[in-house]
């Protein structure tokens, strides 16, 4: 079965002192997730979470990542390691056969909450408000840790 390779990103802010996590309701599987997309050709998953990030929702976002371990060379760099890879299987839609994303999972945040704006249902949820939320395991899990190590990404970057 084909597999393609994808990046997601689950932004964190804090809005109003409490930290807040962005999520959208994906139009063809009609469940919350992080933003993201495929990765091209071109371009390594960090530079695809970066991308598809801004073109989702409008805004910049920064990757928030672990410090680079070696020193980069004009033939060598450190692609950022994301927080998770995962492989889910994605069904059928209309002409494209059911196969499966190859996904690189990062944690991003950004300077401008308010300014988000998305083509999708979206809202910026607190870990309380998450409790609430129908979500599939695999993100509630990466939902969950997100917010669990929020503090300790943002002293890294």
């Amino acid at each position: 079965m084909e597999k393609h390779f994808t990046s997601t990103v689950y932004i964190l802010c804090k809005i109003k002192g409490v930290v807040k996590m962005l999520l959208h309701k994906h139009k063809k599987l009609n469940i919350w997730i992080g933003v993201g997309g495929h990765v091209e050709s071109w371009e390594n998953p960090y530079e695809a979470a970066l991308r598809e990030a801004k073109e989702e929702t409008g805004v910049k976002v920064k990757i928030l990542i672990s410090p680079t371990k070696i020193k980069p060379t004009y033939q060598v760099t450190e692609v950022p390691l994301p927080f998770m890879i995962k492989e889910e299987k994605i069904p059928q839609y209309k002409r494209v056969a059911s196969h499966y994303h190859i996904d690189f999972t990062y944690f991003g945040t950004m300077e401008e909450p308010n300014q988000v704006s998305m083509n999708e249902e979206f809202g910026w949820f607190s870990q309380k408000d998450i409790a609430k939320l129908l979500l599939e395991d695999d993100v509630r899990v990466v939902v969950l840790a997100g917010f669990k190590n929020y503090a300790r990404l943002l002293k890294r970057n």
